[in-house]
């Protein structure tokens, strides 16, 4: 029963004695055991793609002479090609800066505009439609004539003298 009792799932492994006056060892920070994850993860893939390039025959002296010249002819066209939008933008603003652009100019003494009559709508000449009209005018003439005040309800008078002390 005591031996069951000492028992821990996990194997205890000895730890090391630290001597308080030598100096701590250095712990390596989060960004190193990343950058360390990384690394042993891509060395297989740099050493797999090392061994296709050796079986295709590419040498390195051929790629690092092919490199180089095509390293020097892109930044040629590179160079070129900003060269030659920077003009194009310089001599399109210089172009565009000097010109005016005229206004159009207004004529009295042209053609009178023309006047279209148009067919009135089907409801303009409709009875139904008119006698809505007729109503509805009706109706304004008689709230215009009545008087909406009544002058004899007045508001009651309030008293304002409120206290709130017992």
């Amino acid at each position: 029963m005591d031996n069951q009792t000492n028992m821990t799932p996990f194997p205890q492994t000895p730890q090391p004695v630290i001597n308080p006056e030598a100096p701590s060892p250095v712990k390596p920070s989060a960004f190193k055991k990343t950058l360390d994850v990384l690394i042993g993860f891509l060395k297989p893939i740099q050493e797999n793609l090392t061994k296709v390039m050796d079986s295709l025959g590419a040498g390195s002296s051929s790629v690092t002479e092919i490199s180089q010249r095509t390293k020097r002819l892109a930044i040629s066209i590179a160079a070129l090609f900003l060269t030659l939008v920077t003009l194009i933008i310089v001599l399109t603003y210089f172009k565009n800066r000097n010109k005016v652009t005229p206004q159009e100019e207004k004529k009295d003494g042209g053609a009178a505009t023309t006047i279209v009559e148009r067919k009135p709508s089907r409801y303009a000449t409709d009875e139904a439609v008119l006698k809505i009209e007729t109503d509805v005018k009706a109706l304004e003439s008689e709230i215009g004539k009545s008087e909406i005040e009544e002058k004899n309800l007045t508001p009651p008078s309030l008293n304002f003298d409120i206290n709130f002390k017992e």
